[in-house]
């Protein structure tokens, strides 16, 4: 490994790049992680970025888990859910 690596995971490195590539498509992503750390890093990348997002972890309620799903599978314009 390069010591002169300073981001946090090359692994999150590669999503960054690939969200980028996809910025302005009709794309849908489903992104899945048990480790809501995990998602959080991915959250502030995609703000970064600027790309619309459903972010769902353990803390969202039902109700609202229906309604985005349903926006996420209705909407033809970008978007990201995560779980």
């Amino acid at each position: 490994m390069d010591k002169k690596y300073q981001n946090e995971s090359v692994k999150l490195d590669a999503l960054r790049d690939i969200f980028g590539d996809l910025a302005g498509s009709s794309h849908k992503i489903l992104i899945f992680s048990q480790f809501t750390t995990v998602l959080k890093r991915i959250k502030a990348i995609v703000e970064e970025i600027g790309l619309q997002y459903f972010y769902l972890d353990k803390k969202t309620r039902s109700e609202s888990r229906v309604l985005m799903t349903q926006k996420f599978n209705e909407d033809t314009t970008e978007q990201l859910m995560f779980f």
